[in-house]
């Protein structure tokens, strides 16, 4: 396995960890204020996780060069 990978895997299993903790704060809070926050914290974090599942999935079939230039492009960023 490429760092690269080695790399997305870590940045998906701290996108999780970071899910599971705003789910548990949105879940525990009281203040109206904060249970919105950490809720949209919670489902924005579930979205990048879902972004380095997909990114994995892309570099298992395909070199990385040509990812990030996918992204790139999908991003604007060319």
């Amino acid at each position: 396995m490429s760092n690269t990978l080695k790399i997305i895997q870590i940045c998906k299993k701290i996108g999780r960890q970071a899910h599971l903790i705003y789910n548990e704060l949105f879940k525990t809070e009281k203040d109206p204020d904060f249970i919105k926050l950490w809720k949209k914290m919670a489902e924005e974090e579930k979205l990048h996780v879902g972004f380095w599942e997909r990114l994995l999935i892309l570099g298992e079939n395909m070199a990385f060069p040509n990812i990030v230039r996918i992204i790139l492009s999908a991003l604007s960023f060319q």
